[in-house]
């Protein structure tokens, strides 16, 4: 469902843009549009970089840890693939900029096709962003669980060693039962 979404919306923004966006417009928004690609590839190389969380992955069961990393690698190679597309837009941006001249003097469909690609490149950049956000919270969901599973083993271990230890010591006390107490019995309207 995902991926039929990256492909209808991008393809509808696309004929929208072949329709209603002239290629004369196009260069009057790159300083707009390079900003906002600017900053998303930003966010995408922090993103690149922050890499494995720091645990201590000798005390996470290997199914579960199997699982986390494979996930992070994953996304990791989605967010490359998300970077590639920014910047392949980018450089369509920058190249719209430096040849529109020569564009505006060819036939206009091939104006009406830059701008068409342009829409198409914009929606999927922002879909695939999202996406690849959305997957990225999903995993740091799957971190939660692994180190709240981890810290609840601990907090176990932690208390059976204390009940343990307090086993042993009544254990040394040698404590007995002694005399039993005394239980009277009240006989119907008897007080005491």
């Amino acid at each position: 469902m995902m991926r039929l979404l990256h492909i209808v919306l991008p393809s509808i923004a696309a004929y929208c843009f072949w329709q209603w966006v002239s290629f004369a417009h196009l260069p009057l928004t790159l300083s707009q549009m390079t900003s906002a690609l600017s900053i998303f590839i930003a966010a995408v190389l922090v993103r690149l970089a922050r890499g494995m969380p720091t645990l201590d992955w000798k005390t996470v069961p290997i199914e579960k840890r199997k699982v986390l990393t494979g996930q992070l690698v994953d996304v990791s190679r989605e967010y490359a693939g998300l970077l590639a597309l920014l910047m392949l837009l980018l450089i369509m941006a920058v190249s719209i900029g430096t040849t529109s001249v020569w564009l505006a003097s060819l036939d206009e469909k091939w104006g009406r096709l830059v701008s068409a690609a342009t829409g198409f490149l914009v929606v999927l950049s922002i879909l695939r962003f999202g996406y690849v956000v959305w997957r990225d919270l999903d995993i740091v969901s799957l971190q939660k669980v692994v180190i709240d599973e981890m810290a609840d083993q601990e907090r176990a271990v932690k208390n059976a060693e204390i009940a343990s230890g307090k086993l042993q010591q009544m254990r040394q006390a040698n404590l007995s039962g002694g005399p039993g107490p005394v239980i009277e019995t009240l006989e119907d309207n008897e007080k005491l």
